[in-house]
C-alpha cells in the first residue's frame, strides 16, 4: 500500500489539530480585591447578661471576635467583647 503525500499531510494535521494543539494567549488577569476594612465595637458588661445584649451588641452585622473575663484585685468584674464588620 502506497500512501502518496496528500495523505500524509491529511493525517499530519488531523493529529496536529485534531487533539487539541492550541496556544494560548495572555491570561486573563483578574481585578485586584481591595482588602476589607474594618471597624471594631469595644463593650464592658457585667457576668449578668442576656441574649438581647448579644443581639444589640452585634447588630448589624457585627461579630463576636473576642470575649474575655476582666478581673480587678483578683475577682471577676466583668467581661469584655470585642466585635468587628466590615466598613461601609
Amino acid at each position: 500500500m502506497k500512501v502518496n503525500a496528500a495523505t500524509l499531510l491529511l493525517l499530519a494535521m488531523v493529529l496536529l489539530f485534531g487533539f487539541g494543539w492550541t496556544t494560548h494567549g495572555q491570561e486573563p488577569t483578574a481585578p485586584k480585591k481591595r482588602p476589607i476594612a474594618w471597624e471594631y465595637r469595644v463593650a464592658y458588661r457585667a457576668l449578668s447578661y442576656d441574649e438581647k445584649d448579644f443581639n444589640d451588641l452585634g447588630a448589624p452585622g457585627g461579630e463576636l471576635v473576642l470575649a474575655e473575663h476582666q478581673m480587678i484585685n483578683g475577682r471577676s468584674s466583668a467581661v469584655r467583647y470585642i466585635y468587628k464588620r466590615p466598613k461601609p
